[in-house]
């Protein structure tokens, strides 16, 4: 009976999302679609590997092992989804199980990091593949179409430019005026 209604009110979260409704469950699904878009650029270097997902976060240079390691193969390992990369270290050497190594060739290949007493740090990774700390600004740079510089911004924008104007003629030079013919169009 429980069950039931608990699966009843999860459908009702997945109306709310497919309706668009402004509801704190719809918020927070819609922020995981934004985790979904920049994953990859959020990249953890090693400290002591406690506070890095093993197969969830990007901290090896083979990328998200999540993309190559299947859930069912962790699970058939007795391996928990939330493993930290510290916890899968034992004595220096991986604890893959042995048939890994003939399913995923490229685990011969990948380096056991050398845990400190340091966290483990998470930068961003820019789109030209270098790594900074995070900011709005390279989120924005990101998300946003990088266009180059119009010869004609200096008409338009300038230090004493009055905002009305510099708008309508922006607006002019982009050709989106409503003017008579486009209105009747």
């Amino acid at each position: 009976m429980l069950s039931e209604w608990n699966e009843a009110l999860m459908i009702k979260n997945l109306w709310n999302i497919a309706d668009g409704k402004e509801t704190l469950w719809v918020k927070w699904a819609n922020l995981l679609e934004l985790m979904a878009k920049v994953r990859y650029n959020i990249v953890k270097n090693i400290g002591n590997g406690k506070k890095t997902n093993m197969w969830y976060d990007q901290w090896s240079r083979f990328g998200v092992l999540k993309d190559t390691i299947s859930t069912r193969s962790i699970h058939n390992a007795k391996l928990s989804e939330s493993m930290s990369v510290n916890e899968m270290i034992s004595n220096n050497q991986w604890r893959w199980p042995h048939e890994w190594y003939d399913q995923y060739l490229m685990l011969s290949n990948l380096t056991v990091p050398q845990l400190d007493n340091k966290e483990d740090i998470t930068y961003w990774k820019k789109n030209n593949g270098s790594l900074c700390e995070f900011s709005s600004k390279v989120a924005w740079e990101h998300i946003s179409q990088q266009e180059s510089m119009v010869r004609w911004n200096k008409v338009v924008w300038f230090s004493q430019c009055n905002p009305r104007m510099a708008f309508i003629l922006w607006m002019a030079v982009k050709e989106r005026l409503q003017t008579q013919d486009r209105i009747m169009k």
